[in-house]
């Protein structure tokens, strides 16, 4: 999961470096906010969480995601 978690914010950062040099009509060079990176991490954070949480007890994905089950 940790791997995981490193691909997905590494592949955000090459995102918005790679954007910004996408000069489309109409568009500004970079749509970088630094609360992606936020965003993106809690988000593999969770489903990490539920994912651990599934191999433990075996409940489905939905009621793993839940977060009285978030540890």
């Amino acid at each position: 999961m940790d791997v995981a978690r490193d691909a997905a914010y590494q592949e955000s950062i090459f995102h918005e470096i790679e954007s910004y040099w996408d000069h489309s009509t109409g568009e500004h060079h970079s749509a970088f906010s630094p609360e992606d990176f936020v965003s993106n991490y809690l988000g593999t954070y969770v489903a990490s969480q539920a994912i651990a949480t599934i191999r433990g007890s075996g409940e489905d994905f939905s009621s793993a995601m839940a977060l009285p089950s978030l540890r």
